[in-house]
């Protein structure tokens, strides 16, 4: 994980997919809270666009033609050969498949919209107005469907046949990809005549900028003092004297509040980050290495459930 964390912070922000979002909730940490984006819309863009094109154009032509005849257990099972075409034939390729990329499946920025209620925790750096976000595919998720009177989709469904259920596949570059087996579902996609809704799971990370903040004022300052005092061959009540003494300095420097009520109750706040208030040993967010204290670095993400609409953006 703190392989991972050093990777990220790494990364330009250009890097990451510009998306526009606007949070629509807050997700957070004991340390922080970030924006987080709760439905989003993705286009899908074809991987094989002219091979599918010219696939689709022979389809839909027989396909409503087809319809004109009406049902028929021939005329069914001719429907469900033509959907499981495949667009090249080979010994690699022997039933219909496509991917779609889901443009912008991989990391993306999100900003803090306005309205959005968050909570007033008295903690440097806590609140946050932008983050990324990326999703991340179990392969399992459940799509509905909404197709437009004129799809092929509709079509199929008039013959009694099932419609097909997509699956969502990562990439080796982290992005993600959308598996279509039928090819009435992969032509109503390219001439956006369906939607399809899922909701997926995702992780939201500060920003390189706001990781950096943290981990100086955090790592390098309140944790550097916490690993001396703990050091010292004193009694219990002396090191919370000590640690009283050495972190609110820190505290009212970097919050710039001068109110004692409000300076009391947050620094408490940030001593039980820290330390357990009836122990004093260190809280379950810090680990040791090499003598000294360090945040772990799952504090720098937190999970979130985004409903994902890929296609169409309405019908």
């Amino acid at each position: 994980m703190k392989a991972l964390f050093i990777l990220i912070s790494m990364l330009p922000f250009s890097a990451y997919t510009q998306v526009p979002t606007t949070a629509q909730e807050v997700v957070e940490t004991p340390f922080w809270q970030a924006p987080a984006v709760k439905k989003l819309h993705l286009p899908l863009r074809s991987q094989n666009t002219l091979e599918l094109e010219n696939a689709c154009k022979n389809f839909k032509i027989e396909m409503n033609q087809l319809k004109d005849e009406g049902f028929s257990r021939f005329n069914q099972k001719y429907i469900e050969r033509l959907r499981k075409k495949p667009l090249y034939f080979d010994s690699e390729h022997t039933t219909f498949e496509e991917s779609f990329a889901i443009d912008s499946g991989e990391e993306f920025a999100v900003e803090l919209k306005e309205n959005v209620i968050s909570s007033n925790k008295l903690l440097p750096y806590y609140k946050n107005k932008r983050s990324t976000q990326r999703l991340i595919s179990s392969g399992t998720e459940h799509f509905n469907l909404d197709a437009a009177a004129d799809s092929m989709t509709k079509i199929v469904e008039l013959f009694n046949l099932d419609i097909e259920t997509p699956t969502i596949e990562s990439t080796q570059n982290e992005g993600l990809v959308l598996k279509i087996t039928t090819l009435d579902l992969a032509c109503d996609l390219l001439d956006s005549k369906v939607q399809l809704t899922s909701e997926l799971s995702s992780e939201v990370r500060l920003t390189k900028d706001r990781i950096k903040d943290i981990e100086s004022f955090y790592q390098f300052n309140l944790l550097q003092k916490f690993s001396e005092i703990m050091k010292k061959k004193v009694s219990v009540n002396q090191k919370a004297l000590l640690l009283g003494y050495r972190l609110s300095e820190s505290y009212q420097n970097e919050i710039g509040e001068n109110d004692r009520e409000i300076l009391e109750t947050g620094f408490l706040e940030l001593m039980n980050l820290i330390v357990d208030p009836e122990t004093l040993k260190p809280s379950q967010y810090l680990y040791i290495a090499d003598g000294r204290y360090f945040l772990d670095s799952n504090l720098y993400s937190a999970p979130a459930q985004v409903i994902v609409t890929l296609g169409k953006e309405s019908l």
